[in-house]
C-alpha cells in the first residue's frame, strides 16, 4: 500500500513555531499525517511528495521571500496551501490569495480537543476528512460566564458528553459569524445554554438560541451560582433548567438526566 503523503506545517520562531508544533500533533492524531519542518528545511528539502503545506504566521513572523516563491510554486491540484494566523496581524500582501484561517491560542486554539471534532475548517481546505465523531452538544455562554464554562466543560468531558465551543475552534478568515454560528448550532444535537444575565445580553447567544429553536434543536439551561429565578433570563417552560447553586453533585446529577434523554 502506498504510504499517504504528509502535510508540510511550516513554522518560524515564537508563536509561529509553538502553534505549528501542536497543529501538527493534533492533525495526526485526527488521522491526516503532518510533519512539522522549519523555514531552513523547508526551504533546501526536495518535499514534492507532500500533501500540503500550512504556514502558521504570526505578527512577529519574517519570512525570506524564497518562501512566497516556493509557495506560489507548489500550490496547485493536490497540494494547497493554507494560511493559519496565530495572533490578529494582517497577513503580509505575499500571503494574500491563500486560504485561511484564525487558530489563535486563548480565542480560537486548540480546536482539535476530541469533543469538539475540531479542524472543520483545515481539512476542507486540504481536501481531506477528519475522523467522523459523534455530534456535540453546542455551548452557548457570555464570555463573563467563562470561568463556571471551564468547569461545565470539565464535567461534560469527565462523563464523555462531546461538547463544542466556538471560542476554541477554528475560524475562517472570511467567515460571516451569524452564519458560522448556525453551522455549528445546526450541526449539534443540542443547545446547552449558560443562563445568565449576561448571557441574554449577548446578541450572538440570542441568535444562537433562536437557530436551535427554528431547527427544533433540543435545549438545557443551566443557572451557574449566585443565579437563581429572578435574575436568569427565561427561556420558556419547554427548556429544563439545572441550577448549580447548592449541591453541586446532585445539580450534575439532574443535568446528566436531562442530557441523557436528548442524547443519542
Amino acid at each position: 500500500m502506498k504510504p499517504t503523503r504528509p502535510v508540510l506545517v511550516l513554522g518560524g520562531s515564537g508563536r509561529s513555531g509553538t502553534v505549528a508544533t501542536h497543529i501538527a500533533g493534533d492533525l495526526s492524531d485526527a488521522g491526516l499525517p503532518a510533519v512539522l519542518v522549519t523555514v531552513e528545511q523547508f526551504l533546501a528539502g526536495n518535499r514534492d511528495d507532500s500533501a500540503g503545506v500550512i504556514v502558521v504566521h504570526t505578527s512577529k513572523t519574517r519570512w525570506p521571500e524564497k518562501v512566497f516563491e516556493t509557495l506560489v510554486a507548489r500550490r496547485g491540484p493536490g497540494h494547497p496551501v493554507a494560511i493559519a494566523r496565530a495572533d490578529s496581524s494582517r497577513l503580509p500582501p505575499l500571503l494574500h490569495g491563500f486560504p485561511g484561517l484564525f487558530l489563535i491560542p486563548g480565542q480560537s486554539y486548540p480546536p482539535s480537543r476530541q469533543e469538539s471534532g475540531g479542524y472543520e475548517h483545515l481539512f476542507t481546505i486540504l481536501g481531506k476528512r477528519p475522523k467522523r465523531r459523534s455530534p456535540a452538544v453546542f455551548l452557548s455562554y457570555s464570555r463573563a460566564d467563562v470561568a463556571f464554562l471551564g468547569d461545565l466543560a470539565s464535567f461534560l468531558r469527565d462523563r464523555r458528553i462531546p461538547a463544542f465551543d466556538y471560542l476554541y475552534t477554528e475560524r475562517l478568515d472570511t467567515a460571516i459569524l451569524p452564519a458560522e454560528l448556525e453551522r455549528c448550532v445546526v450541526a449539534g444535537t443540542a443547545l446547552l445554554v449558560v443562563a445568565t444575565p449576561q448571557w441574554r445580553l449577548s446578541r450572538w447567544c440570542v441568535l444562537e438560541l433562536d437557530v436551535a429553536r427554528k431547527h427544533h434543536k433540543p435545549i438545557v439551561a443551566v443557572w451557574p451560582p449566585g443565579v437563581g429565578r429572578h435574575h436568569a433570563p427565561q427561556l420558556g417552560e419547554d427548556v429544563p433548567v439545572v441550577s448549580f447553586g447548592r449541591d453541586v453533585d446532585a445539580a450534575g446529577k439532574r443535568l446528566m438526566s436531562a442530557l441523557t434523554r436528548i442524547l443519542p
